[in-house]
């Protein structure tokens, strides 16, 4: 199983009294909004990758009972959607914490987040990139088996558990890993069970304008798009079971 699947089976255990109230395959990203029984409004996003889209496998409305299947589908929009219901019912358990790793260089960026890259470009810094339309300087996807394991500080976009390339990025990695991005806007102990320390997503507090902000076609940055919520970085409690 992949991950996406895995967390898909992890989230059914706090689903209960959620029902999907809007949906949204937009151009940048999916979203999809859930209410829970005192008629509270979460919405959960997911960026599309692109790269991936194709015509194979018929696209489905996104629901909770349904979820397993989205996650399981051969339709990077089906999978984006799972994601994107995770997300949504994550956001109702999810606190605003405020605990960050120790950054050590070598760091490495998976996903050309430029935010982000600016913000090491004092450090050494190697940064990956799957897609040709967003690639710009980093380098190509595949130099990350030659240098993932080097790296002391490894950023890693959640749109990763969309593609299944996060599976062999935690296997070659040996630093501490950050799941970043609103696409992993997850409960962190979700995550325990994998190779990933922290979880680094936005809380969104306000529906209707992160909402809005996604149907215009826009991207969603956790450090140009500040107003659409609230910035949260949280340890992962790992498991030894």
């Amino acid at each position: 199983m992949t991950i996406l699947q895995k967390l898909a089976e992890k989230i059914l255990e706090y689903s209960e009294g959620f029902k999907v109230i809007d949906y949204c395959a937009c151009l940048r990203a999916t979203y999809v909004i859930v209410e829970d029984k005192e008629e509270r409004r979460f919405l959960g996003m997911s960026h599309i990758a692109h790269e991936n889209l194709h015509n194979q496998g018929k696209i489905i409305a996104p629901n909770v009972d349904n979820l397993t299947e989205l996650t399981s589908s051969i339709n990077i929009i089906n999978r984006s959607f799972g994601l994107s219901l995770i997300n949504a019912i994550s956001q109702k358990f999810i606190k605003p914490t405020q605990e960050f790793p120790e950054i050590r260089d070598p760091v490495c960026i998976v996903g050309n987040m430029k935010p982000l890259v600016e913000e090491f470009s004092n450090r050494k810094v190697y940064v990956f990139e799957k897609s040709t339309e967003l690639r710009d300087d980093a380098l190509s996807d595949a130099e990350e088996e030659l240098l993932l394991q080097e790296c002391k500080t490894v950023f890693i976009t959640g749109v990763t558990l969309l593609n299944h390339t996060l599976e062999r990025i935690l296997e070659i990695s040996k630093g501490t890993n950050i799941l970043i991005g609103p696409s992993a806007s997850i409960i962190p102990d979700l995550m325990r069970d994998f190779n990933i320390h922290y979880i680094q997503s936005m809380i969104f507090n306000d529906v209707d304008k992160i909402r809005d902000h996604l149907r215009l076609g826009n991207f969603v940055s956790l450090k140009i798009n500040k107003e659409l919520g609230v910035n949260f970085s949280a340890k992962v409690n790992r498991s030894f079971a």
